[in-house]
């Protein structure tokens, strides 16, 4: 890669394991941020069901917003052209807290992960 950082191995803030929201409910996801970085852009997956089944409520980095009102989780789908890039700085041993609705009748698994530069 040609703009890598030398020694650098991290590409993702996030994990494989999946939280279970409710129907009709929502879920306060909390990423712990294991080596500083800045935030590129969200990433949202729902295992069991459709993407249009999640809105992403709130992003929050150490008690600051890093967005204003609700967002359809398609926005920030793998290969959603128009997810955001967000740009913010974080630290290690802080974390992120990502605020997710479930729209469905039905129980459904989101994942979630960030892309960072």
């Amino acid at each position: 890669m040609a703009n890598a950082i030398p020694g650098r191995n991290l590409v993702c803030i996030g994990g494989p394991a999946a939280t279970t929201v409710g129907a009709g409910a929502q879920a306060v996801i909390t990423l712990d941020i294991k080596q500083s970085a800045i935030l590129a852009k969200l990433i949202v997956q729902c295992i069991d069901g459709l993407l249009e089944d999640i809105t992403v409520l709130n992003i929050e980095h150490s008690n600051t917003s890093l967005m204003s009102g609700e967002q359809p989780a398609t926005t920030f789908g793998g290969s959603s052209m128009t997810s955001p890039i967000l740009g913010t700085r974080v630290l290690e041993t802080s974390n992120l807290q990502v605020t997710v609705f479930n729209n469905n009748a039905a129980t459904r698994d989101v994942v979630l992960g960030f892309t960072v530069a």
